[in-house]
């Protein structure tokens, strides 16, 4: 996906807990243009859990959550909307293990999958993990945790983590919930969280994660940086491809059928639509809609949909209303 610098502002207030069936209003899939607006406010601090063939939303405070845990396979996730990163220690003692060491704090991939997430691939190691949970999000004393897993098996993981500066070692039991994509833990709560409705019921996620540029020097502000875009639920199967103007064979949106998608092909990356079909233009001092770029999804039940962002602001002028258009191929 291009990254392009920005500062988004996508989201509504934040709600504290979990709102469900708050519904996108949607023609029926007939085949016909579907137009679907979504009124998410000026913070980005809310995600949107998306159902594209119902037009049904569930949304949460993004913030909840510290760590996501693959429920059908073994993957660990950082909460990108509260900009974590993670060090590997290299030690397996929890008085040991510091942030003074020369690694460099990582992000997961923006695709989200397994060969790029900031934790590895590695589920036996005993190595002490240091997770910076944010500084615009956690408090001093509790923005740097320790943690390791302790167990993975087919029906749970088992975590023991600290605070950075106490002695107290907690653990932690994250059961596989299949009917969910991912499980997630809090380290405030020290227990499950639920900001996403079942599997079954989202296909794509609007919400703020870290994206990394890699031009930029590890230990600037820049490296890492927080953008708002659509997450597709690749847990789930959910499947897509970016297309803009400029590719080879491009076809425009009115243009594009099912052949053409299938053609084309689909991709597993989770960052599709992702955050760049818009981009700010600073001479008008606002964002805009890149006019030729526009998405496939194929759902689980194997039925495409193309679908283009149409305005990112309200009748009145004000951000952070998006409107989208569908169409079942």
């Amino acid at each position: 996906m291009r990254k392009y610098l920005f500062i988004a502002t996508l989201f509504c207030s934040l709600s504290a807990c979990l709102k469900k069936d708050q519904a996108i209003v949607l023609p029926p899939t007939n085949g016909n243009l579907s137009v679907a607006s979504g009124v998410l406010g000026s913070t980005y601090d809310v995600q949107e859990f998306y159902n594209i063939a119902t037009g049904k939303i569930t949304t949460s405070d993004n913030r909840i959550y510290d760590l996501g845990f693959a429920t059908k396979f073994n993957a660990i996730y950082l909460n990108g909307a509260r900009i974590e990163l993670l060090q590997h220690s290299t030690d397996t003692s929890f008085t040991s293990a510091d942030t003074t060491n020369a690694h460099h704090w990582l992000a997961d991939g923006d695709g989200l999958q397994s060969d790029s997430l900031a934790f590895g691939t590695d589920f036996t190691t005993r190595e002490i993990m240091l997770l910076d949970r944010g500084k615009s999000y956690s408090t001093a004393a509790k923005r740097i945790v320790k943690f390791r897993l302790k167990s993975v098996s087919g029906t749970a993981f088992e975590l023991e983590w600290q605070w950075y500066d106490s002695v107290q070692i907690n653990t932690a039991r994250i059961p596989r919930d299949t009917s969910y994509s991912l499980m997630y833990y809090s380290f405030d709560t020290k227990g499950l969280v639920y900001p996403a409705p079942k599997s079954k019921d989202w296909d794509i996620c609007f919400t703020r994660y870290t994206t990394t540029f890699e031009e930029q020097p590890w230990n600037t502000p820049y490296r890492n940086y927080a953008v708002v875009g659509g997450v597709l639920n690749i847990w789930k199967g959910v499947r897509g491809q970016e297309m803009r103007k400029g590719m080879i064979n491009y076809k425009a949106f009115t243009e594009a059928d099912a052949r053409y998608a299938l053609q084309v092909g689909m991709s597993d990356r989770a960052d599709i639509p992702g955050y760049d079909w818009k981009y700010y233009d600073f001479n008008a001092n606002k964002y805009v809609i890149r006019p030729d770029q526009y998405y496939f999804i194929q759902c689980t039940n194997g039925l495409i949909y193309k679908m283009r962002i149409l305005d990112f602001y309200d009748n009145k002028g004000t951000k952070g209303t998006i409107s989208l258009e569908q169409q079942k191929l």
